[in-house]
């Protein structure tokens, strides 16, 4: 049975992103978001927050509690000022990407560089549960918006009709996400290491 995505909504009450990319392993992820597969490292979710604190705030964080190696993750690039963490998988069809607090991987043109030749879907929350969905389609946006605010998309996108209104806009959103789009972030990933890659 798939996890889904309902349940990162609790498990991130200070905000995270997810994107998703269609029939990709993981390093075809991190090559498109501009990482290098051959510099990752295997991180949990408590290391990959520490290290970005830790780029923010070098004095509150003492990485060595979170057996973390600081001479493996120079040689990785994961010790340098605003430094973003994301940690990478595969559940079915998709390659996801998952980040505490920020949304590196929605920034710029890099969603329209990911969907290339693929589907890309993302959800962004932030520490405030203002959200942001959407889907792009080989470098076309086929809906993207606020879902307390939702618009009609292309016909290649979301049909709002589907999205329940009788339920809080981003549980409706998740929901349908993982419905129409058999998405999921497994549960164990809030504590097992995940293939991680460092940015910015």
């Amino acid at each position: 049975m798939s996890d889904g995505l309902l349940w990162l909504l609790e498990s991130f009450p200070e905000g995270f992103s997810v994107s998703f990319m269609e029939g990709v392993q993981p390093e075809v992820f991190i090559q498109t978001l501009g990482g290098e597969p051959e510099h990752t490292l295997a991180l949990t979710r408590d290391q990959a927050e520490a290290i970005e604190m830790h780029a923010r705030h070098p004095d509150a964080i003492d990485l060595d509690t979170y057996d973390l190696d600081e001479e493996e993750m120079m040689t990785n690039g994961f010790i340098r000022p605003g430094v973003e963490v994301l940690r990478f998988g595969k559940a079915g069809t998709w390659a996801f990407a998952i980040q505490s607090f920020g949304s590196y991987a929605t920034s710029n043109q890099l969603p329209f560089h990911a969907s290339l030749g693929r589907r890309f879907i993302s959800f962004s929350r932030t520490t405030n549960t203002a959200c942001w969905v959407q889907y792009i389609v080989d470098g076309t946006v086929a809906s993207s918006f606020d879902p307390l605010h939702p618009k009609e998309g292309t016909e290649d996108g979301f049909s709002i009709t589907d999205i329940a209104a009788s339920e809080h806009p981003d549980i409706a959103t998740l929901r349908y996400l993982e419905r129409q789009f058999s998405l999921e972030v497994p549960k164990s990933s809030d504590f097992r290491p995940l293939r991680a890659a460092a940015f910015g």
